[in-house]
């Protein structure tokens, strides 16, 4: 069988996907880069950290006010005071980690350095609570006349609420970078699935120009196919298929002992049809001739046009030589009746020879030859009883 080569088509289509696939990363790149995801998403998880940070803050700083208030409810126990100590130190120590954690935005930075100030001024207090804290726990009766003690407590809480203002105020811009990380994760996923849906989306185009490609290739294959075997105007046989199935049936008739008949035929005054009425009259003509040729044969016969006008009928598996003059009979009888054309009908009849194998050959020439020597010779006849007619008259 004859194939058309599809190497050019399936190249374009492979150069075709990968410049879609190409374009794909790149505007899938081109996003990434756009809306910056990757340094928003460090953002937000710096931003994470610093507030896992802020949360580790308070815990000192509501230590140290804790041991505040212990200290003023009892004399000043070393106990007490150590621990406010530690506190603070804790407190410093966080608050330079967080100090470290926080630069990653500029903003935040300076909230820090904020909350930096406001809590060395409440230390500044802490501890001098701690000294006249102290200093008056030997005598209890002189703390009525230090009213100062009070004011001191007094502007110890408001700094310790300023601290803790400020430090509620910095989270505000860490909270904006991780809900901003959260949203480029969000972004990210979106244009990874979107590039991952485009990709799919190239993979099934391709196998779908792929199939398309063998589809297209099998109908050219199957119409290289019927040229190559086919009459293309009636779609019977032609003269390469009638060879083929010539060699099977005379194979099959050798093995078997059986007979293989040959009908050649021709119509008499097809010329006159094309020269009078045109060759489309013509050509259904012979569309005819094909359907009622192939109306009346077996499914294992081959009906064959091998001429303008002239068709040749391959009926294998024959019994003896009469069955072959049964079957050219039918089809002569069928052939015999008006066509029409133009809405009237139009009488031509058909010159018929027969060749049976083995008895008029062995080969499919010899045999051709002779069914087609024997049609001549009844077309002759025809035209001699014809004439012959006209002088009796």
């Amino acid at each position: 069988m004859l194939t058309k080569p599809m190497t050019g088509q399936h190249a374009r289509a492979t150069w075709i996907t990968l410049w879609l696939v190409i374009l794909g990363a790149v505007l899938y790149g081109f996003t990434v880069f756009q809306y910056d995801y990757f340094r928003v998403l460090k953002r937000g998880e710096n931003g994470q950290a610093a507030i896992q940070m802020l949360d580790q803050m308070r815990r000192p700083l509501l230590a140290m006010k804790q041991a505040e208030l212990r200290l003023l409810q009892s004399a000043g126990e070393a106990s007490t005071i150590i621990g406010i100590e530690s506190a603070i130190h804790d407190g410093r120590q966080k608050l330079s980690e967080y100090l470290e954690l926080a630069s990653y935005d500029e903003e935040v930075r300076k909230k820090v350095v904020s909350l930096e100030a406001s809590y060395e001024a409440w230390v500044s207090l802490e501890l001098e609570l701690v000294h006249r804290r102290d200093y008056l726990g030997a005598d209890s009766s002189m703390r009525a006349k230090h009213v100062e003690l009070d004011a001191l407590v007094n502007r110890n809480s408001s700094a310790f609420l300023t601290v803790m203002d400020v430090l509620g105020h910095g989270e505000t811009p860490i909270h904006h970078d991780i809900d901003a990380g959260a949203a480029a994760v969000r972004g990210l996923q979106a244009s990874s699935l979107t590039f991952i849906a485009y990709l799919i989306a190239v993979v099934f185009w391709r196998e779908w120009t792929k199939r398309r490609q063998e589809r297209l290739r099998y109908e050219s294959d199957l119409r290289l196919h019927r040229l190559a075997l086919m009459d293309s105007l009636t779609g019977l046989a032609n003269r390469v298929l009638l060879e083929d199935r010539f060699h099977v049936a005379i194979a099959a008739a050798r093995r078997y002992g059986h007979r293989v008949g040959i009908s050649y035929l021709d119509l008499d005054g097809f010329k006159e049809v094309n020269d009078e009425m045109g060759h489309e009259a013509g050509d259904s003509i012979l569309k005819e001739v094909a359907l009622r040729l192939q109306k009346h044969v077996r499914e294992i016969d081959t009906v064959a046009r091998v001429g303008g006008d002239e068709f040749v009928v391959l009926t294998p598996n024959l019994r003896n030589t009469a069955d072959a003059r049964v079957v050219a009979d039918k089809l002569q009888a069928a052939l015999n009746q008006p066509f029409e054309l133009r809405g009237k009908p139009y009488s031509l009849r058909a010159s018929m020879g027969i060749a049976v194998f083995p008895d008029d050959g062995e080969q499919s020439a010899q045999l051709l030859k002779h069914a087609d020597a024997a049609m001549y010779e009844a077309k002759r006849m025809t035209k001699l009883n014809a004439a012959r007619k006209a002088l009796n008259k």
